[in-house]
């Protein structure tokens, strides 16, 4: 037992049941990185989310992310008070990188919904986690905007902007392919 989190990437055969053993046996939180990188489709996804909902329910502290990325990485954006935000700066933190726009009727608010009440179920540990929220729409959401929209649902999240290059750059070195519809 001790302070601290697992943060690990799931494999395809790895049973959500045994994560949740190795929150139970640890007595700390489990952060699953890379759901969708291992999955088939987007149902098996939700239900490993599910199993992870029940298991917090059950008193383990689980948390699915979505991506990762090579811990080399590293990128430059701006915040809403016009600072220079580097990844590089939240080494030694659980990052959470989350690309959307404030205009999103439903996957967006849903998934900083998600992310509010994940980092909540932490506890003290949730100091060891930083969100932010990148826009894919920098024409309508300047930092302020995202930082506004991000502070709706936790206020130690972090709104990023920058140039359409910029913004291109940074998902293009994730794999995330944007295109506005």
């Amino acid at each position: 037992a001790g302070r601290g989190v697992f943060m690990l990437t799931k494999g395809g055969h790895t049973s959500i049941s045994f994560l949740e053993e190795l929150a139970a046996e640890s007595r700390r939180p489990v952060i699953v990185a890379a759901l969708l990188h291992n999955s088939t489709s987007p149902d098996q996804v939700f239900t490993e989310l599910e199993a992870m909902a029940a298991a917090n329910r059950r008193g383990r502290r689980m948390l699915g992310a979505m991506s990762c990325c090579p811990l080399s990485m590293d990128f430059t954006l701006r915040s809403a008070d016009d600072r220079a935000i580097r990844l590089s700066d939240y080494r030694g933190k659980v990052v959470v990188l989350y690309f959307g726009y404030t205009f999103c009727p439903d996957v967006c608010p849903l998934t900083m919904a998600k992310l509010a009440e994940a980092r909540e179920q932490l506890g003290e540990d949730a100091a060891d986690v930083q969100v932010f929220m990148i826009t894919v729409d920098p024409e309508r959401d300047t930092p302020q905007i995202v930082q506004d929209y991000v502070e709706r649902f936790d206020p130690s999240f972090i709104g990023l902007g920058g140039t359409p290059e910029q913004l291109t750059e940074v998902a293009t070195q994730l794999g995330i392919f944007v295109q506005q519809q």
